[in-house]
């Protein structure tokens, strides 16, 4: 993701306030814009490797 030094910064001050981490913010941010749209998440089922139920959210139906 490529920021404009502006919003660079304006994360950098958010996080600073906030105390999250500015990766945190950035994926609140894209959950909100996700769930606002009315996009559903993907639920992905293990097939005996790894673990299940990750949940991945797709602009596909």
């Amino acid at each position: 993701m490529y920021l404009t030094e502006e919003e660079a910064e304006s994360l950098r001050r958010a996080a600073a306030e906030t105390g999250r981490s500015q990766a945190e913010l950035l994926r609140d941010g894209l959950h909100w814009v996700l769930t606002t749209a009315g996009v559903e998440p993907r639920q992905f089922h293990s097939l005996g490797k790894g673990r299940g139920g990750q949940v991945i959210y797709s602009l596909e139906s």
